[in-house]
């Protein structure tokens, strides 16, 4: 049977997973639906606009591969700190910081690309 702790530590996991999932999701899902309708949208948006909010995009993904990257380094530090390996959780912790605001990081490059997409419309 498993403890408290045990369960806490899977379920947090779990929902990190999600997170990191779904934020690489949104950023890939929307470059790809902007660079598979470029020919369509080119008469209605500046090409500048579509290539600006292409690497917001981009940048949300790659901030996703960094969000995947600091967590797997935060549960390692977390096992090693659990064995002893480590004087305590103070690197996990801050591990787990970085992948936090890498997690936020993918979800204002989302955002400003989608705002640069709606404000291309706008047509003086």
């Amino acid at each position: 049977m498993q403890s408290a702790e045990t369960d806490y530590r899977v379920i947090t996991q779990e929902y990190a997973k999600g997170a990191i999932n779904a934020a690489i999701l949104i950023n890939g899902g929307a470059a790809v639906a902007v660079l598979s309708q470029m020919a369509n949208l080119l008469p209605m948006i500046s090409s500048c606009s579509l290539a600006i909010a292409v690497l917001f995009f981009a940048f949300g993904v790659l901030s996703g591969l960094c969000a995947w990257t600091v967590g797997f380094l935060s549960t390692r530090y977390a096992d090693r700190s659990l064995r002893k390996q480590e004087p305590d959780f103070a690197l996990s912790d801050r591990y787990l910081v970085l992948g936090l605001i890498c997690i936020v990081g993918c979800g204002v490059c989302f955002l400003f690309g989608v705002i640069v997409l709606a404000v291309g419309f706008i047509r003086p």
